[in-house]
């Protein structure tokens, strides 16, 4: 087994799944034509093919490595003469391929729709060619650190989950990037350049080591934790152990929810990141554009 064959056998993965691919299919057509349609403006629908992207991604992201291991074929893979680095840079080429192409096919769609309606646009080529050079980047960085999130995680469940928390940031990070980079000011633009490069440098390089020097025990180390499966069957058997009653259920529920720490941050997430997007968007424009937080919170909705 080499790269070519594992990354095959990813292709024929996804091709097989036909509601997988419709729902991507509808995403394109959804986010590349009817949306920018109705937007009529270059840089939101630009934006709204990196949002979606990075979105679309998590579930293969997720279903790279912790899909083998929910079907047990992941310790005949490891037991395979193909490297731990060739199976993982076969996964991280295979998923960043698929962000690639599909941020490229949305972004493509929604620039001739613009064009169809004769929106103009007032940005230079060296800025559309300054956020494509950044959007690769980023994309580069949240495919590697879902492949490596994917490879730890014990189901593909818990995986998308890490992912989410993981990868949504990086695209307020890269919203404030395109913001500020249409800001008159040289100084500000030379400076939150040099702040983003430097913080996706670090967590660049942290995550590709991490990945580079994976052992064949880290794919099962950590997986599960005793203590969160303690406190699930602490709560379980209360509740058995005690009269069924509405409020007993209750309880059971907001007490098993507390142990659920990264389902609850994702939550807050949810509540906090269209809020936050609404301010950003008043503090760069000075208006109140609902656009991106209605966004946001529609496709956090499915959740």
């Amino acid at each position: 087994m080499d790269i070519k064959s594992v990354i095959n056998n990813q292709w024929k993965r996804f091709v097989i799944e036909k509601g997988m691919l419709f729902f991507y299919a509808v995403s394109i057509l959804l986010f590349g034509i009817i949306i920018p349609y109705f937007v009529k403006d270059f840089q939101k629908s630009f934006y709204c093919s990196v949002i979606i992207t990075i979105m679309m991604a998590k579930p293969i992201l997720a279903d790279s490595v912790a899909s083998e291991r929910e079907k047990k074929t992941l310790e005949s893979i490891l037991s395979s003469p193909i490297t731990i680095r060739k199976y993982l840079l076969s996964k991280n080429i295979f998923c960043f391929l698929f962000s690639i192409i599909f941020f490229v096919i949305c972004n493509v769609l929604s620039v001739i729709t613009n064009m169809c309606l004769s929106i103009p646009t007032n940005y230079s080529i060296f800025i559309f060619m300054e956020w494509y050079f950044s959007v690769v980047n980023v994309l580069l960085l949240t495919t590697i650190i879902g492949v490596y999130t994917s490879a730890k995680s014990e189901s593909m469940h818990v995986a998308q989950n890490k992912i989410s928390v993981r990868n949504y940031p990086f695209i307020f990070l890269l919203i404030i990037y395109f913001e500020t980079t249409l800001q008159n000011s040289y100084e500000v633009t030379i400076a939150v350049n040099l702040i983003f490069y430097i913080i996706f440098s670090v967590i660049f390089v942290r995550y590709m080591r991490m990945t580079l020097c994976m052992q064949h025990y880290e794919f099962y180390e950590g997986i599960f934790k005793e203590k969160n499966n303690r406190k699930h069957t602490k709560y379980e058997k209360k509740l058995f152990g005690e009269e069924i009653q509405f409020l007993s259920i209750i309880r059971h529920e907001i007490n098993y929810m507390k142990t659920l720490k990264t389902l609850n941050l994702f939550l807050s997430l949810n509540y906090i990141g269209p809020v936050a997007m609404l301010l950003i968007g008043y503090y760069y424009t000075g208006n109140w554009d609902m656009t991106f937080p209605i966004l946001t919170m529609s496709m956090m909705i499915p959740k």
